[in-house]
């Protein structure tokens, strides 16, 4: 059965009651989202899960396929907080310009890695990527598809700023420059969590991170973008 985006976020946000017979599944899912929100997604183990909750291993088995099941379901339900988070951007964002929009998009992106940076990292263990990949923000409204409706305010914003950088709202290339910014800002965000810059004050990433952003949106191109030369205005290929 398909649960909604809106379910999902009932489930994260009220689900804390006790186990009893019958709930299983979402107590033992419970656990994982708060052993993965605690110390990251290698906590989150059948073993560790199942004695919190009072039962056997074997028992999480008849709900769960088995640990890698587990762990896509807690980073899923990091992913849909993670997009809660940038939809709330954007209804917020009223007035802005849309690159100021677009620029906001990207530090909620980063401030939910820095504000949730184990559950952040859980949502990296999911395979199953279906969030705007492949995606046709035209498409009628498909219940097994997440997160629609944000995929589609994003192109718009997309196409606004293709008309103005480019003079096009020809979505031919939409995906590969929202690829190019996203790519940006997570690759950004794990050096920010994970790597060199984890030790610097949180103001520091975020000045660190402005002009990347920024970069990476005047870098898109919606009519030539693996063309390398086309942005350049005073070099031409010598061949």
């Amino acid at each position: 059965m398909h649960i909604s985006f809106g379910d999902k976020m009932s489930f994260m946000e009220t689900h804390n009651k006790p186990y009893h017979h019958g709930n299983l599944h979402d107590e033992l899912l419970r656990i994982a989202v708060q052993l993965g929100k605690r110390s990251g997604p290698e906590a989150i183990t059948v073993r560790a899960v199942t004695r919190e909750a009072g039962v056997s291993p074997t028992s999480a088995y008849r709900h769960f396929k088995d640990q890698e099941e587990l762990h896509d379901k807690v980073a899923e339900l990091a992913t849909d907080e993670l997009v809660r988070r940038l939809h709330e951007t954007t209804e917020t964002a009223e007035g802005l310009d849309f690159p100021e929009h677009l620029m906001q998009i990207g530090y909620a992106y980063l401030e939910f890695a820095l504000d949730e940076t184990n559950f952040f990292r859980c949502m990296l263990e999911w395979k199953a990527l279906r969030f705007m990949l492949g995606v046709d923000p035209n498409t009628e409204d498909d219940p097994k598809m997440d997160h629609l409706q944000q995929i589609r305010d994003f192109f718009a914003l997309l196409s606004r700023h293709a008309e103005a950088l480019d003079n096009t709202t020809e979505p031919t290339y939409f995906l590969q420059n929202a690829l190019l910014a996203w790519s940006a800002i997570h690759g950004f965000t794990v050096l920010a969590i994970n790597g060199p810059m984890s030790q610097l004050p949180r103001e520091q990433i975020l000045e660190l991170f402005t002009p990347v952003v920024a970069g990476a949106l005047r870098g898109m191109d919606f009519k030539q973008p693996s063309n390398v030369y086309s942005r350049y205005s005073n070099y031409k290929p010598q061949n």
